[in-house]
């Protein structure tokens, strides 16, 4: 590799069709930034190799590290063994931004929830029958 770029679309880039792309991208040259971290990244690469030469996958609880910083794409395998409750808690209108807040809940047909948030200022409300 010799050189990395990213391509992004300008604000007031309009595309005229006939292959004219005059004006539409914008190429920011990330080329020293991209190499100067090699050795990070040769580092990934060799934890990468390590765990992929386990006998067994690793096991990580699922939890807020599934969410952040960015959604893992292995959330569903590694809950692929979880009881499912027919009603889950995430299905309640307000419960999203609260899910979304910790990924590690418990649903409350399973175990008492344990959220470490305020589900008051989550949005939810106490009801009596």
């Amino acid at each position: 590799m010799q050189a990395v770029a990213l391509l992004t679309l300008t604000p007031n880039g309009v595309c005229h069709g006939d292959e004219d792309y005059q004006g539409l991208l914008k190429e920011t040259d990330l080329t020293e930034q991209a190499f100067s971290r090699s050795e990070e990244v040769e580092s990934w690469i060799a934890e990468a190799r390590n765990i992929d030469a386990l006998p067994n996958e690793p096991f990580v609880e699922p939890a807020v590290q599934c969410s952040k910083p960015y959604p893992c794409g292995f959330v569903d395998h590694c809950r692929r063994d979880d009881i499912q409750p027919e009603y889950p808690i995430c299905w309640l209108p307000t419960f999203r931004a609260a899910k979304t807040e910790y990924m590690g809940y418990k649903d409350a047909v399973d175990k008492e929830i344990e959220v470490g948030i305020d589900l008051r200022s989550a949005g939810f409300g106490v009801w009596q029958a």
